[in-house]
């Protein structure tokens, strides 16, 4: 099998894939170097098998099973190795998150998503956002509610409406995405405080 048709498989889930690298590995250089070797591991299976069936699970397993095995071959402790094997529960959700994220990201700016997510899924009261924030109640309350209209018209709209109107920004929104998946499978809302602290009553 031609490594050109490999190419063409796996090429649309390559930028996924990368920064699902760097998620498992914590580290841009260490995420690097296991999307190389995901990768070559995959090239070499399409090889010799012929054909990859459902390439996204694909790939995401064998990064998975890479970095676990390195991670073993080095040697923690006990603790560690069990940290690790526990959390490959939440990596299974991963995608998941990130296709929900990335869809909320494309319907409304970084703010509204914020306090929609400390509101509506975190289950903070507006008076401790606006604290947590350090901006007022009537601000939050404003931008929770026209979150909240936001995503009912973008769940109104024709499926791939909101998809399309924002795509050459979802690169801005790269860092963004992964800061709220990230919070949302570690279930620890404390980064997006942190992130959005000193916007006072910019927050409008």
């Amino acid at each position: 099998m031609s490594s050109s048709h490999f190419e063409t498989l796996v090429q649309s889930h390559l930028p996924e894939l990368r920064r699902y690298c760097y998620y498992l590995s914590g580290s841009v250089w260490d995420g690097e170097d296991l999307y190389q070797e995901t990768l070559a591991k995959s090239f070499s299976y399409y090889a010799r098998k012929g054909d990859i069936k459902e390439v996204r699970p694909f790939l995401y397993r064998v990064a998975k099973n890479r970095w676990h095995d390195e991670y073993r071959r080095s040697g923690p402790g006990e603790r560690e190795l069990a940290a690790a094997e526990a959390g490959s529960a939440a990596d299974a959700d991963y995608a998941e998150v990130l296709g929900w994220m990335e869809w909320v990201a494309r319907c409304m700016p970084p703010r509204q998503i914020i306090v929609w997510l400390l509101a509506d899924y975190f289950g903070y009261t507006m008076k401790e956002i606006a604290s947590g924030l350090r901006t007022t109640m009537s601000a939050v309350r404003s931008i929770l509610f026209r979150a909240r209209l936001r995503l009912r018209e973008c769940h109104a709209a024709q499926p791939n409406a909101a998809f399309a109107a924002d795509r050459k920004s979802m690169k801005e929104l790269c860092f963004l995405v992964e800061r709220l998946v990230y919070c949302i499978i570690r279930d620890n809302p404390e980064p997006l405080f942190r992130s959005r602290v000193g916007w006072g009553t910019r927050l409008k």
